[in-house]
């Protein structure tokens, strides 16, 4: 199965993402999407940089938020596509 990983911010442009993952999701990719396997209590760090090394594929949803820095989490994560090899 193709798999992608989608980082994105929650933000104003999520419920855009959400149609892009459902589409993707109806045409055969698995999308991991932190919203659907992501849960409290999780060592969120470390099942998102799992999932960035075992997904196939990994999309960047740039926003204005998403970018934003010093507390962002997105930019880390293309840190660690970089890492994987994935970008």
């Amino acid at each position: 199965m193709n798999t992608i990983f989608f980082s994105y911010g929650h933000d104003e442009h999520k419920e855009f993402i959400i149609k892009i993952k459902d589409y993707l999701n109806k045409n055969g990719f698995d999308v991991f999407f932190d919203s659907d396997k992501l849960r409290a209590g999780d060592d969120w760090e470390h099942k998102l940089e799992v999932a960035i090394d075992t997904n196939q594929k990994f999309i960047f949803f740039i926003t204005p938020h998403s970018a934003r820095r010093p507390d962002g989490y997105c930019l880390n994560e293309i840190a660690m596509a970089l890492v994987h090899k994935k970008m």
